[in-house]
């Protein structure tokens, strides 16, 4: 076996590995459906290497229609690895944008469990009351509603967590009407005109989330860094490649 077939079918079963891990913990969204059908491709490629270079050598044998194939598709292949690339690096570059000192913290919601936070929220919690220890002057909005199987709105929930954690209830500001980010930052943005804390924001999110909300909060005429929350290594993969794909519909039909 040829060393471009090893490392192939090496990077194809980590994939599919790395990406079904999560399945059992109950996680199955667009980016681990993605991330199995892309390590499925190249295990595939490593599996039948001989095979594609049997096609690309008949391909260049046929003329203009062989030659055009043959571009088309290493040129599809070309615009995918460049999209991911510079998506996944203004991702990792959103996340270390800091807030300016004793900005208004937005914390953004997730999944609520009954009524218990999810990993993903504890996490934004602890995130967010780490930031307003740190900025006692600072106030927060808390955004997130109630959403299928939640019994309390994910607003109420980091209430909870943060007065448990010793934040005042007077610093605290419930957002608890949207249902995604889009919403989070737009009815964010009314309260702090309306409560007149001006314009500047710390976004508290996950880390892999940090990019898109501060572009949709620019949109909405907030200047904003980020507080990013830690995903456990097992998710990261996962909610990243879902992040890409909400990155580019952003990109391409956000307002």
């Amino acid at each position: 076996m040829k060393p471009a077939q090893v490392i192939l079918i090496l990077l194809g079963a980590a994939g599919l590995i790395v990406f079904g891990a999560v399945i059992p913990k109950r996680v199955l969204n667009a980016g681990n459906l993605l991330g199995l059908f892309v390590s499925a491709l190249v295990l595939l490629a490593g599996l039948r290497l001989d095979g594609i270079r049997r096609f690309f050598a008949y391909c260049l044998t046929r003329g203009a229609v062989g030659h055009t194939v043959m571009g088309m598709l290493l040129g599809a292949v070309g615009v995918i690895v460049v999209l991911a690339v510079l998506i996944s690096c203004r991702m990792a570059a959103g996340m270390r944008v800091p807030p300016k000192a004793g900005a208004t913290a937005i914390v953004l919601g997730c999944e609520v469990r009954g009524e218990r936070p999810s990993r993903a929220l504890r996490a934004r919690i602890d995130a967010a009351a780490d930031y307003l220890a740190e900025n006692p002057k600072a106030k927060a909005i808390l955004s997130g509603g109630k959403g299928s199987g939640e019994r309390i709105s994910e607003a109420a929930c980091m209430e909870r967590e943060l007065l448990a954690r010793g934040i005042s209830q007077d610093r605290l500001i419930l957002e608890d009407a949207s249902r995604s980010t889009r919403e989070n930052l737009v009815y964010s943005a009314k309260i702090m005109k309306k409560q007149g804390l001006g314009s500047d924001a710390a976004i508290v999110t996950s880390e892999f989330h940090c990019y898109r909300a501060r572009l949709i909060a620019k949109k909405e005429g907030i200047s904003a860094g980020c507080v990013p929350a830690k995903t456990p290594l097992l998710y990261l993969p996962t909610f990243w490649v879902r992040e890409m794909l909400a990155v580019l519909y952003e990109w391409q039909f956000g307002i």
